[in-house]
């Protein structure tokens, strides 16, 4: 969303002595009368605009500008409106400050050189601040750029950075007085109280519309209930630590959510990722597979002195054995590129083993066309693709058994070459999936195909992609061990095989599954671990082309924006013992509580005779 594009050149004017803002352009002067529908309508021309902008933030800021000699300003647009770059430069001193159309202040840094961490010579020393007066400091400033009905809680502050006397505020921005997705930091020096930078979120460029009335119609009671009945658990075998070779029963929550109770409607909800959905990916899977050959590859030299290590195959061979599996269907790709590079792994057992992977990158060529795209479309009125197809395997280098598979996936929605929704059915694709992992199983080490069972589907066909997702993982008396799982992709329209990915632990044992509490017992003692908190949260909302504004971001490839709603969710504070809670041990019935995290003071053993120790 940070994307630009600059419609005005920078306006820039040195000034002599203090910035006459009216020097700029006198905005009665500059304004163009333009004929809109038959109505006369007056546009400010972007000095006028900017000399606009700019005496907003000073009034807001209190800004005295008589000691800089030099302003320029900027602005760019961007999806949800415009931002200003404004610049003021002065003898060792510097100001950049960045506002919305309106004036609003979201981002600000000042520049004296009196805080630097540039070297200076003898040891370094944390600087006295005093916290006291940054944080007044702090406070006053946020007074001053917060908008009606905002309010922060200043939280504990970092501090301690080698030869800066800098205190760091960083938290949310309250809204009427609930907590809100907006957040703010804010710096300022602990030893003059000067504030040297500030950026916050700005509701107008992280949500579509106003603020809702924070007056909720349902109770916090009805809606911890609706909460606790959309909540699920599952009994699963888990790890309960890296090192740990025998799995234990527990009960964790389901894939889905969080969860919110909309606090107006008590409707739940499933607010998910606010990343916003665009029609069209395509441009950037094709760039992340062009780099998918190349990341963490050795040099051609390296690559060379690995090819001559004992049992590697080259190119040709490996490809080969990729090639001897049909449901790749890699008919038209042609390799790219090959990297090889020597990795240690978990060897299954409590051990380490050195392996050589190569991946190798195929492609189709620009506009090409897939034969078994041509076949899949015949018949179904719909037309097949011309486009550049991307997949990128991982194979052991000794052996050449698929390690992994990754494709560039498309989006099949408003599509300018025709639409490719799915041409398989759901069912059609497990098929195929079960079918491959049973071959890929009998090549794979370890990887036992009779001891598992489909544990997830991932349907993505209905955000507009084109594959079907199977996660298949061990089974131990009768419950799943997802940690050893393997994820075929089959594509939506071909049934070819587009992404693999699996783990497995050769000895591991399962403890036994008795003495274990109830799923109830399980579920009451999970809700116990949260606490159901009111606020303001953001939810995906499809834009409207018969609103002006949404209308703009839809011509950008957004069908989807974020809105602001009043909901109850469930929250577990930062100070609590589950605030990392994975689950419910099933045998005590107990939360388990998050690892502590080890120490990280570091202990010297080896200074006392030096002069330094102190």
């Amino acid at each position: 969303m940070k994307a630009r594009r600059w419609t005005a050149a920078l306006l820039s004017v040195a000034l002599a002595g203090s910035l006459g803002l009216y020097a700029l352009a006198d905005p009665a002067e500059d304004a163009e009368d333009v004929d809109i529908g038959g109505t006369a309508e007056s546009v400010e021309t972007a000095d006028a605009r900017l000399a606009r902008v700019t005496q907003t933030v000073k009034d807001t800021l209190d800004l005295d500008t008589e000691a800089y000699t030099g302003f320029q300003g900027g602005v760019s647009e961007q999806e949800l409106g415009n931002v200003w770059d404004l610049w003021w430069q002065g003898d060792g001193v510097s100001l950049n400050v960045e506002a919305l159309e309106d004036g609003a202040v979201v981002g600000y840094w000042y520049g004296d050189g009196k805080d630097s961490s540039t070297y200076t010579p003898g040891l370094p020393a944390f600087p006295k601040a005093d916290v006291s007066l940054a944080k007044t400091a702090a406070e006053a400033f946020l007074s001053k750029v917060l908008g009606k009905g905002e309010t922060v809680e200043l939280e504990d502050p970092s501090t301690g950075q080698l030869r800066s006397s800098a205190v760091h505020f960083s938290g949310t921005i309250s809204l009427d007085g609930l907590a809100s997705p907006l957040t703010y930091d804010v710096t300022a020096r602990g030893t003059d109280g000067v504030v040297t930078s500030f950026h916050r979120d700005a509701p107008s460029q992280t949500f579509l519309g106003g603020v809702p009335s924070p007056t909720p119609k349902i109770g916090k009671d009805a809606a911890a209930q609706s909460l606790k009945e959309v909540t699920e658990l599952e009994l699963i075998y888990v790890l309960p630590d890296p090192d740990a070779r025998t799995a234990v029963l527990r009960y964790v929550p389901k894939a889905g959510g969080p969860f919110a109770v909309d606090a107006q409607t008590g409707e739940v909800v499933e607010p998910g990722q606010t990343t916003y959905f665009r029609a069209n990916g395509a441009a950037a899977a094709e760039e992340m597979a062009a780099d998918a050959g190349s990341r963490s590859s050795l040099t051609a030299v390296e690559q060379a002195g690995v090819e001559k290590l004992e049992g590697v195959l080259d190119q040709e061979t490996l490809d080969a054995r990729i090639r001897s599996e049909d449901a790749y269907q890699l008919e038209a790709y042609t390799v790219q590129s090959a990297s090889y590079r020597l990795v240690k792994e978990d060897d299954g057992r409590g051990g380490e083993r050195e392996v050589v992977l190569c991946t190798l990158r195929y492609s189709t060529g620009d506009g090409t066309r897939i034969p078994a795209w041509e076949a899949a479309y015949s018949g179904t009125g719909r037309a097949a693709s011309e486009r550049l197809y991307d997949r990128s395997f991982t194979v052991d280098a000794r052996t050449g058994t698929v390690r992994s598979l990754w494709s560039a996936e498309y989006q099949t929605m408003d599509q300018e070459d025709g639409d490719h929704g799915p041409v398989l059915r759901e069912d059609q694709a497990r098929e195929i999936a079960e079918a491959y992992l049973g071959r890929l199983a009998g090549s794979a080490e370890g990887l036992d195909a009779s001891s598992m069972a489909l544990y997830d589907t991932d349907d993505r066909t209905a955000e507009g992609v084109s594959s079907y997702g199977f996660t298949f993982a061990r089974v131990a008396d009768g419950h799943p061990f997802p940690e050893d799982a393997c994820t075929v992709r089959i594509d939506s329209a071909t049934g070819a095989v587009s992404g693999v990915d699996y783990r497995w632990h050769e000895a591991v044992s399962f403890d036994r599954p008795d003495g274990l509490v109830s799923p109830e017992d399980a579920l009451d003692a999970w809700m116990g671990t949260y606490e159901v908190v009111l606020a303001y949260r953001l939810l995906p909302k499809d834009l409207d082309p018969a609103v002006p504004s949404e209308a703009r971001l839809i011509e950008t490839g957004l069908r989807q924006f974020a809105r602001l709603f009043l909901s109850y969710g469930l929250e577990r504070d930062s100070e609590s013992v589950y605030v990392g809670c994975p689950g419910i041990d099933a045998k005590t019935g107990r939360p388990v509580e998050e690892e502590e995290a080890g120490s990280d003071e570091i202990a010297y053993t080896d200074i006392d005779a030096a002069p330094a120790k102190a």
